[in-house]
């Protein structure tokens, strides 16, 4: 049933959704003390999941915006920012306790792959969104800002 309710999203849904879930995930791991396996195996979806969103967009949505007014690309850009501190905490936290269970490395890159996969579809969103923001008179209009 879940499935079929996200297949009925648009694009622009998606897209808000993937991205304030990876900023819920990153607040959730900022407040805990004790990372676990569990935390790097969500970071993982989450980065795959927003690597893959640009493959996912059909043809005809690319003919519409994904982000009007740029709030998902504003809740990647947090999130991105959130995900490179809590890299760089992780990595303090490795040198001052370097005998761990080898978990905090393992968050650590994680949550640098999050952050770049976060930027990545931020860039790739800001071009999509170019053409309806900013049209260009010499190029064809999109749908929505035709």
């Amino acid at each position: 049933m879940i499935t079929d309710e996200r297949a009925k999203w648009s694009a622009a849904d998606r897209v808000w959704r993937l991205a304030s879930q990876n900023l819920q995930l990153l607040a959730m791991l900022e407040v805990l003390q004790e990372h676990t396996a569990a935390d790097i195996d969500h970071l993982a979806l989450a980065t795959h999941t927003t690597q893959a969103f640009p493959a996912q967009i059909r043809q005809a949505e690319r003919e519409l915006p994904i982000d009007p007014g740029g709030r998902a690309r504003d809740a990647l850009t947090t999130a991105r920012a959130k995900a490179r501190l809590l890299h760089l905490l992780a990595l303090r936290a490795n040198r001052a306790q370097p005998v761990t269970s080898g978990q905090l490395p393992r968050v650590a890159q994680s949550l640098r792959q999050l952050a770049d996969a976060c930027e990545s579809l931020c860039n790739w969103i800001a071009a999509h969104e170019e053409a309806f923001e900013k049209p260009d008179p010499t190029e064809p209009m999109p749908l929505e800002a035709a």
